[in-house]
């Protein structure tokens, strides 16, 4: 190869990098959610049935909480995306049982005054292709995982009987996306539903996430937005030779901003 091929090559090779760094883009975004939870939920062990309790009728869960949350999103070669997010959330719970209620090999009985726990740490990965690109809008399909580590105590002030489990919960699932420019430069909206249906091992869980936003874009590299998310786990899983089945929605606005690059 002589001297005049390797510039050419050197300068093709540049060409290709600076495209590839003009086409890339990233997102770094925090927000609080504002999710109301309703649900039940029911623990057993080995041929002792649990209680099936409403989490806020029999145990007294506030069902309202702020949920702290993060995502980064990685686009590059236009249509492809890379995205990562986190959110957690705590439900705490005080009150006087009405009634006797059985949760793993615990027995608690009626007029007993119990504590409750419910907390969730989600993360999410996941990988979207854009089949739609233009510059006003653009839609495509990906795919995800959302694992959600639950944890779930229960216990009376007596310290007679206590119950906590720790559940991993990680769903695989496919859904949609589209992102539209109402107002060049100025505002936009996205939306996105995935779910799945998932049965493997010791876990089994259906799973829908549904949100919707609008953001408003305050500069070339920062912005702010507002929207709406409903999710739904029904989800039943074996640890430590207890089962926990819990069936819960968890439904609000957030608020956010974020800076793109």
């Amino acid at each position: 190869m002589d001297d005049r091929s390797v510039v050419r090559l050197g300068l093709l090779l540049l060409s290709v990098c600076a495209s590839s760094a003009e086409a890339a883009e990233l997102a770094v975004r925090g927000q609080v959610w504002f999710p109301m939870l309703d649900g039940d939920a029911q623990v057993s062990e080995g041929p002792i049935q649990g209680t099936e309790v409403d989490l806020e009728d029999d145990l007294g869960v506030d069902t309202s909480e702020i949920a702290p949350g993060a995502d980064i999103v990685v686009r590059f070669l236009n249509r492809n995306t890379f995205f990562f997010s986190y959110w957690r959330a705590g439900f705490e719970g005080d009150k006087i049982l009405e009634q006797t209620i059985i949760v793993g090999d615990k027995v608690y009985p009626v007029a007993s005054r119990v504590k409750t726990e419910l907390d969730f740490d989600v993360f999410e990965v996941g990988y979207r292709f854009d089949v739609i690109r233009t510059d006003p809008v653009s839609a495509g399909l990906f795919l995800d995982v959302e694992t959600f580590l639950l944890h779930a105590k229960i216990e009376d002030t007596t310290g007679f009987a206590s119950e906590e489990e720790d559940l991993p919960i990680p769903i695989p699932t496919v859904g949609a996306a589209v992102d539209a420019k109402i107002i060049p430069e100025w505002l936009s909206v996205k939306a996105r539903i995935n779910g799945m249906g998932f049965d493997a091992g010791d876990i089994e869980a259906t799973f829908l996430d549904v949100s919707g936003e609008a953001e408003l874009h305050l500069t070339d590299n920062i912005g702010a937005f507002a929207g709406y998310r409903f999710m739904m786990l029904d989800g039943e899983g074996e640890a430590d030779d207890e089962e926990l089945a819990l069936d819960v929605t968890l439904q609000g606005a957030f608020v956010g901003a974020g800076l793109r690059f």
